[in-house]
C-alpha cells in the first residue's frame, strides 16, 4: 500500500473517532427529556450526570501529552477509544443515575485521549504544508457529530 492512501485512511479513522467524542460530548442536552424520564431524575441531578464527562476529560489532559510522548499516540488512541466505548456501554445499559455517571466518566476520560494524540498522529502523515487542512478536516468532522 502506497503512502497515498494509508494517511487517508489514518485520517479517516481518526475522524471516526473523534466523531463519537463531539457526539457523546452534546448528546446528554438532545438525551435530556428521555434520560430525566427513565431515570426519574431532575433537572438538576441529570445536569450532574452530564458533567461526569468533563471532569475526567478536564483533568486528564495533561497526562495525555505526557502518555501520547512516551507511548506514542497510536496507543493512546486506541486506549482512549476502548475506554470511550467502554463508558458508553456501561451508560447505554445503566439501570441507575448513578452507574450512568460513572459510563459518562469512562466517556469523558476515553475522549480526552483523542484529540492531542491524533494531531501528533497527523503532522508526520501529512506534513507541515497540510497539517492545518487536515487538522480543520477532524474539527469540522467532529463538529458534525455534535
Amino acid at each position: 500500500m502506497s503512502l497515498f492512501p494509508q494517511r487517508y485512511l489514518i485520517l479517516l479513522i481518526l475522524n471516526a473517532v473523534y466523531f463519537f467524542v463531539y457526539f457523546h460530548r452534546i448528546s446528554t442536552g438532545v438525551l435530556a427529556p428521555y434520560l430525566m424520564e427513565a431515570f426519574q431524575a431532575s433537572g438538576a441531578s441529570l445536569g450532574g450526570m452530564s458533567s461526569a464527562y468533563f471532569y475526567p476529560y478536564a483533568l486528564s489532559q495533561p497526562m495525555v501529552g505526557i502518555l501520547t510522548d512516551r507511548f506514542g499516540a497510536r496507543k493512546v488512541v486506541t486506549v482512549s477509544t476502548f475506554i470511550e466505548f467502554l463508558g458508553a456501554l456501561i451508560f447505554a445499559l445503566a439501570p441507575t443515575l448513578l452507574i450512568a455517571s460513572l459510563g459518562r466518566g469512562l466517556i469523558g476520560l476515553g475522549a480526552a485521549g483523542v484529540f492531542v494524540p491524533a494531531l501528533k498522529m497527523l503532522l508526520p502523515w501529512f506534513g507541515p504544508q497540510s497539517f492545518g487542512r487536515m487538522n480543520a478536516v477532524l474539527l469540522a468532522v467532529g463538529n458534525v457529530g455534535g
